[in-house]
């Protein structure tokens, strides 16, 4: 009976140093950027946006069509990990988060594509998560051919 609660001893010792490791970590994990939000007037034509690690630039291959491919591009002003997240204003339209990779020039690129929304609606935000910036983009989108 001694061998058991020995056992259940460490269990309970192993799952509260687990937990407390889990609070800390919470506590002093470094919280993500604030969005920033800026203003592209025209996307394929790219814009500029300035984060306290340096210029960002930005832009679109294409005009975006829902349903129709496109490519994102980003220069970023340091390397790292670059994130697309596209979300429907005040409308959940799906998981549409896309990793752009680096191209041997800096520019980090990715393919996406944009579901069709039903209601005929097209405002989105665009959030690129940057190493240690974070911006947000509105656009509108056209309607599919």
């Amino acid at each position: 009976m001694s061998v058991l609660k020995s056992n259940y001893s460490r269990m309970a010792i192993a799952t509260v140093l687990v937990a407390a490791g889990f609070v800390l970590w919470q506590q002093f994990r470094p919280l993500p950027a604030k969005a920033q939000r800026i203003n592209c007037a025209d996307l394929v034509a790219g814009c500029t946006a300035a984060t306290a690690d340096g210029p960002v630039t930005l832009g679109v291959s294409e005009k975006i069509r829902p349903l129709k491919p496109f490519e994102i591009w980003v220069k970023p002003p340091k390397p790292g990990k670059v994130e697309a997240d596209f979300s429907m204003v005040s409308m959940n339209m799906g998981y549409n988060l896309y990793t752009l990779r680096p191209g041997p020039d800096g520019t980090y690129r990715v393919k996406a594509t944009l579901p069709f929304c039903i209601s005929g609606r097209g405002d989105w935000v665009l959030t690129l998560r940057l190493p240690g910036a974070a911006l947000e983009v509105p656009f509108t989108t056209e309607k599919p051919d």
